[in-house]
């Protein structure tokens, strides 16, 4: 089975300050743990029911005493390697494929990261931040 999200936000060209060519938009993620199903996560605001849109971070961080974060701790999870078995990898990006994920970027291109990039993609997740993006070896 497949799903679909499609999240409508707007925002003008001119308002990526960061260049398109250095501004995440997307980021891979496998789907759940029985490859059948699509990963979701309970946040705020979905009545605890979950969603399959869902808006993950560069370093994402949970509240370890809420009950669907399946005792993940607080964090923060960060792009790494991962794995199917392991449910709080749901709070990260990654993918099934070796070496890194990936990624689109806001002019349209796809790349490969590798793990390596863990140390700028929180800069890259910004779009007008002002960052000065090192590329990692």
């Amino acid at each position: 089975m497949i799903f679909f999200c499609f999240i409508s936000i707007i925002v003008r060209f001119n308002a990526i300050l960061d260049e398109t060519s250095n501004t995440l938009l997307v980021g891979e993620r496998p789907a759940g743990m029985d490859s059948g199903s699509v990963w979701y996560a309970a946040i705020s605001g979905t009545h605890t029911l979950g969603s399959a849109c869902t808006f993950l971070g560069a370093e994402e961080v949970t509240d370890p005493t809420d009950p669907f974060t399946l005792g993940c701790g607080y964090g923060p999870f960060q792009f790494g390697p991962g794995k199917l078995s392991n449910p709080c990898d749901v709070y990260h990006y990654w993918s099934l494929h070796p070496g890194g994920a990936n990624f689109t970027f806001a002019d349209g291109s796809v790349h490969f990261l590798s793990y390596n990039a863990v140390s700028i993609l929180g800069d890259l997740a910004t779009r007008a931040g002002g960052e000065v993006i090192q590329w990692p070896d």
